[in-house]
């Protein structure tokens, strides 16, 4: 999954200096700053860690204040650059908005930075709906004095409203059940949590490889004997209490209620370093598989395959730390 993780941003930005001097304590010390001694230095954005969709972009403001110069600057996306002076003191770089996914997220009331120092956490809410949320890591702030190597950071993941966790990751337990006779013989890879709906409900991408070569003839892919093309999935809540029985399953997918179907060439992943054996993957943005409940609902899930009246059966559990 990219690792389940759903989506981390860093921003990192360049601070900026000035010629030298110190700032002392004592006011006959203290340094006479200029606008002269200001230098700017480039600012970036780095989305690390986080699987952005091609409509995806991440936009901020963050402001600096505090300063015992008396400056205060401004960063944001389109002019990522934050001046301040070197030896300066006091100066916190706050993280006041963020733009992602189409929203625009701020603090919440309920759950703000005190301190803005590096560690802290805060939650950060989108259209005033409480369910959507975002948790907001400070990853570098300014130091005292400033010094030209510092770097502001933040980092952020998708919240779990009304719980005291977040979504971290998946575990996967591969290949739990088989059921019929020629089923897919896939190996899940990948995970990912792509999104959290205002209701709550999650969506989810996942990569699967065949255990063994895909194999193509007059432009069909097998993975074995099964056409890539026939194979439609469906993601469920566990009932967790018993086994699925066959009936239940082949009822699932006649329904027709959630099933999504392997589109080629779109779904194709082709044979590489990561997945040599070549595979799929399941449906990408806003078309990706949409969680049966809201995610506290479903923590216990299961992605099941089918191909010419056959199923395979992965087991699927969100963990909220």
């Amino acid at each position: 999954m990219r690792s389940i993780k759903h989506g981390i941003c860093f921003v990192p930005l360049v601070l900026l200096s000035t010629q030298c001097g110190r700032v002392g304590i004592d006011e006959a010390e203290k340094k006479v700053f200029t606008e002269e001694d200001i230098m700017q230095l480039n600012a970036s954005v780095l989305p690390i860690g986080l699987d952005l969709a091609p409509s995806d972009s991440i936009g901020y403001t963050i402001n600096m204040e505090g300063c015992v110069s008396g400056l205060k600057s401004t960063a944001t996306d389109t002019a990522p650059l934050l001046r301040a002076y070197i030896g300066d003191r006091g100066c916190i770089a706050k993280l006041s908005s963020l733009q992602f996914r189409n929203l625009t997220w701020t603090i919440s009331t309920q759950q703000p930075f005190s301190t803005y120092k590096m560690g802290e956490t805060a939650i950060f809410t989108a259209n005033n709906d409480g369910v959507t949320q975002l948790l907001v890591t400070v990853g570098n702030q300014l130091s005292t004095p400033v010094v030209k190597t510092d770097t502001v950071g933040y980092s952020f993941i998708e919240k779990v409203a009304g719980s005291s966790g977040t979504v971290a990751d998946f575990r996967i337990n591969p290949n739990t059940t088989v059921l019929g006779r020629g089923s897919p013989a896939f190996i899940l890879r990948q995970a990912q949590l792509t999104n959290i709906t205002t209701t709550g409900a999650g969506q989810f991408s996942f990569t699967l490889e065949c255990d063994q070569s895909i194999t193509t003839e007059q432009r069909i892919s097998f993975c074995h004997d099964a056409q890539l093309s026939q194979t439609t999935y469906i993601l469920i809540k566990d009932p967790m209490d018993r086994q699925l029985s066959f009936a239940e399953v082949t009822a699932l997918f006649a329904s027709g209620i959630g099933v999504f179907s392997v589109k080629i060439p779109d779904d194709f992943v082709s044979p590489s370093p990561q997945y040599p054996n070549g595979g799929f993957v399941t449906k990408q943005g806003n078309a990706a598989i949409l969680g049966p409940s809201s995610l506290q609902q479903s923590t216990n899930m299961i992605l099941i395959l089918a191909n010419a009246g056959a199923f395979e059966l992965f087991k699927i559990t969100l963990s909220l730390y």
